[in-house]
């Protein structure tokens, strides 16, 4: 999401985007994005950390020699280790944008709607979590990369939604310098916007996905535990609903 700049607007426009630019750099509402995230990122992280015990242990993957990595359940532990990678992202970019580098926190954010990618495609049966954690880079490129992933979505992720994450701060390229430094504290609350939106997407998936197996209780409360988490914030922040249909510029 990205807002336009003033000049680029019809005139009867410049003080919505005025009044929205305030209400993102507000520091209340920075700290309860901020807050949010962190307990968000502590369940996730938790949820992963016992979702891949249970599926290294449980399962007959490793009795039966199916899996080559000698654990119960590759699947389960294929969606541990996205949900791992989500929290420490979530948790690290969510820092850095609410601080002062806000550079790095776009570059983690690219990582993030990756990840999304990949927790929807499992949840749709449209890709299978153990073949993505036994795959090499020749299958991960052909069944797995971003591109292939978008093709199967059925217009859910666009190309340009993605391409805007890889100018803004995903890949070194001149569009992102605004990023660098002491940049503009509402730029990067636009990011942790949507930083949070892909996070709670994520969050959603791997509990769709759990439907179809047996996940032990303990786990899916955590994933519950970081749907209120995110509900919560959707409450407590004003802009939640604007970030919903936020476009991005042209």
């Amino acid at each position: 999401m990205e807002l336009h700049r003033e000049q680029q607007l019809d005139p009867q426009f410049a003080d919505e985007v005025a009044a929205i630019r305030r209400r993102l750099g507000e520091r209340e509402l920075i700290s309860v994005r901020l807050a949010a995230a962190s307990n968000a990122a502590t369940h996730l992280k938790s949820a992963g950390q016992t979702m891949h015990v249970i599926g290294h242990l449980i399962g007959d993957g490793r009795v039966s020699g199916t899996s080559t990595r000698g654990n119960g359940d590759d699947a389960l532990v294929g969606v541990a280790v996205l949900l791992q990678i989500a929290a420490e992202l979530l948790d690290t970019s969510s820092e850095l944008l609410c601080g002062t580098r806000h550079y790095a926190g776009a570059a983690l954010l690219r990582q993030v709607v990756e990840v999304e990618y990949l927790t929807w495609a499992f949840a749709n049966e449209e890709r299978d979590a153990a073949a993505w954690l036994n795959s090499t880079h020749d299958e991960r490129m052909r069944l797995f990369s971003p591109k292939r992933l978008r093709g199967v979505s059925d217009g859910r992720f666009r190309s340009e939604d993605y391409q805007h994450h890889c100018e803004q701060g995903g890949h070194p390229v001149p569009r992102a310098i605004p990023l660098l430094g002491q940049s503009d504290s509402s730029v990067a609350q636009m990011l942790m916007l949507d930083l949070m939106l892909h996070c709670w997407r994520i969050t959603d998936n791997v509990l769709s996905w759990a439907e179809r197996t047996e996940l032990d209780g303990r786990t899916a409360g955590k994933l519950l535990a970081t749907q209120q988490v995110f509900a919560q914030w959707g409450q407590e922040d004003p802009l939640y609903q604007w970030a919903l249909s936020a476009p991005l510029a042209p």
